[in-house]
This record gives C-alpha cells, sequence and structure tokens, in this order.
C-alpha cells in the first residue's frame, strides 16, 4: 500500500478549514475520507453518511463504497468514539459535493478537492516511474552479484575437482612405479 499525501495550499483563508484534504493511494485506488470532507464542507459527518446511504446505489454506480470504522473527531472534552466513514474515489466525492449547496466554502472545498486529486495523479505519473526505474536497476544489480556469486562458486568447484582429479593421477602415477594397486 502506498500512501500519498497531498494536503492543499490553494485555499482563501486557511481559518476557515480545519484540516488539509488528503487523498491517499491505497491498492492503486486514489481515495479520501469522508470525515475530512465533512469538514472541509462546515457539516456533521452524520449528514454525510446519511447521503452515502441515501445515494448508496448512485454512489456503488462509481465504485465500490468502502466504509470503515475510525476514530472521531474529539468533542469538547477531548474524548473520541468510533464511527463509520467512508473512502470515496474521484468521482463519489465529486458525487457527494454536488449534494451540498453552493456557498463559499462548499465551492472552495470543492476546487481543494478537485486540486488535490489532480496533485496525487501528477505524484503518481511523476514518482511511481522514477521508482520504478530504480527498482529495475536494483534488480539488475541484484542479478548480476548472484551471477558473480554463481561463477565464483564453479571456479571454486572446478578448482577443487581439478585438484581431486591432479591428486587422483599422482595416486595411480605412484602406484604405477611401485608395483602397488591405486586406491
Amino acid at each position: 500500500m502506498v500512501l500519498l499525501e497531498l494536503k492543499d495550499t490553494h485555499s482563501l483563508d486557511k481559518k476557515e478549514h480545519m484540516s488539509d484534504l488528503i487523498v491517499t493511494n491505497i491498492d492503486g485506488q486514489l481515495l479520501v475520507d469522508s470525515r475530512l470532507i465533512a469538514e472541509r464542507l462546515g457539516i456533521q459527518h452524520e449528514t454525510v453518511v446519511k447521503h452515502l446511504k441515501k445515494y448508496a446505489t448512485q454512489f456503488q454506480a462509481m465504485g465500490n463504497l468502502r466504509f470503515e470504522i475510525g476514530a472521531s473527531a474529539p468533542n469538547s472534552n477531548g474524548a473520541r468514539h468510533q464511527v463509520s466513514f467512508a473512502l470515496l474515489n474521484e468521482p463519489q466525492s465529486t458525487f457527494l459535493m454536488t449534494l451540498s449547496k453552493n456557498t463559499d466554502l462548499v465551492v472552495q472545498c470543492k476546487l481543494d478537492l478537485v486540486i488535490a486529486f489532480e496533485k496525487a495523479k501528477q505524484l503518481i505519473a511523476t514518482v511511481i516511474p522514477a521508482q520504478s526505474d530504480r527498482i529495475k536497476e536494483l534488480e539488475l544489480e541484484l542479478a548480476i552479484r548472484q551471477l558473480d556469486s554463481h561463477e565464483k562458486m564453479l571456479s571454486w568447484r572446478q578448482f577443487r575437482q581439478g585438484g581431486e582429479l591432479e591428486n587422483r593421477v599422482d595416486t595411480i602415477g605412484s602406484a604405477a612405479k611401485t608395483g602397488m594397486p591405486a586406491d
């Protein structure tokens, strides 16, 4: 699992936003946590979950609707409890935001989400191939070292077998000179 944390830097007023939108790459799929969207939209996460359940068929049409269990935001006492949340792909998260009225905050959140997904795609397009090339280089180095090691082992065996053969020839030669049978 590769994690890409892409925090938006394109906000009008950072004080309006309690958290950054983080797009995560899980098994090759870019996803965003529904709790972050709710927080950025300035609505209760329970409202988001209600939308997800009410329009589940529509959300499922755009990909698997992944619900998971995690910690809530801390309450006024700092306590947290377990909540159900969804990991949404780009079309699902965009659709979720179309269900909200276009206030300034919602429009900014939509823009930030589009930018976060685009940055994630760009990062994957540039970083992953570079990592892939480096992995290929390391695999080639390993193969060369294994081949060198194998060749050294073969040379040692041939040397050892050659030495044993020379010893056997010496034994036969000595036996022939003395008239004694060779082993």
